[in-house]
């Protein structure tokens, strides 16, 4: 599969090494792309609320533009109550829940597919810190910075509608989103790598959000949400 590809994203966690191959913007996963203030809503699925363990896994092909876009978003502005997933002006990838952030050193702005991975663990701390949070990149650790401040706990509205993609506080995406996964507890760091390397979920517990994003919006969970976007 790499003969021809536009580019090679290497993957690796540990002693393992795996190359994917990226053709014409999709990888052989493919994904959906979505331009500026488009997005993709669970109707009535308002994601993982209070302070529950949760895991995000998706792959994420970012443009060049350098401004704040938004990958996931649920929650309310009140502090401690949202979680939003974004890429930062930077280029870095930044969880905010509002009153508190952590990112990512690496710049996902440089013209390759990232997966991405973020574990949040309360049964470590349930407020939001470089200790409770773990956020991987292509199935390796990345380095983290906290917000100055005292630390908030995370305790999510779930009130609204969850999103992917544009609008999340006025911040647009474009790109190319894919094999979104999201779980309610914390995967365990042996079962993030067979996760990195699968479209579907390979560990099926706890998993409540599952979009493909090949040829359709469905969620193949078993949760049964109904998802809408362009």
């Amino acid at each position: 599969h790499l003969a021809g590809a536009d580019m090679i994203t290497l993957l690796g966690a540990g002693p393992q090494t795996c190359a994917i191959a990226t053709h014409h913007g999709f990888t052989e996963r493919n994904g959906l792309a979505l331009a500026s203030q488009e997005k993709i809503t669970a109707s009535h699925f308002g994601g993982i609320g209070g302070g529950s363990s949760r895991t995000l896994s998706l792959w994420v092909l970012a443009s060049g533009q350098p401004m704040a876009e938004t990958l996931l978003d649920f929650g309310t502005s009140e502090p401690g109550r949202r979680w939003q997933v974004m890429i930062d002006a930077s280029g870095r990838v930044m969880l905010d829940i509002s009153g508190t952030s952590i990112r990512g050193e690496t710049n996902l702005r440089d013209g390759n597919i990232h997966h991405l991975m973020l574990v949040f663990d309360a049964s470590i701390d349930v407020h939001l810190t470089p200790a409770s949070l773990a956020i991987h990149i292509n199935g390796a650790p990345e380095p983290l910075t906290a917000a100055q401040g005292v630390p908030l706990a995370v305790d999510t509205d779930t009130s609204s509608a969850m999103i992917l993609g544009g609008g999340g506080s006025g911040r647009g995406f474009s790109g190319i989103l894919g094999a979104v996964k999201l779980w309610r507890k914390a995967l365990e760091p042996a079962d993030i790598w067979p996760e990195v390397l699968s479209v579907g979920a390979v560990d099926r517990d706890g998993l409540v959000l599952e979009l493909p994003l090949e040829t359709s919006l469905d969620d193949t969970s078993g949760s049964g949400h109904v998802m809408t976007g362009p």
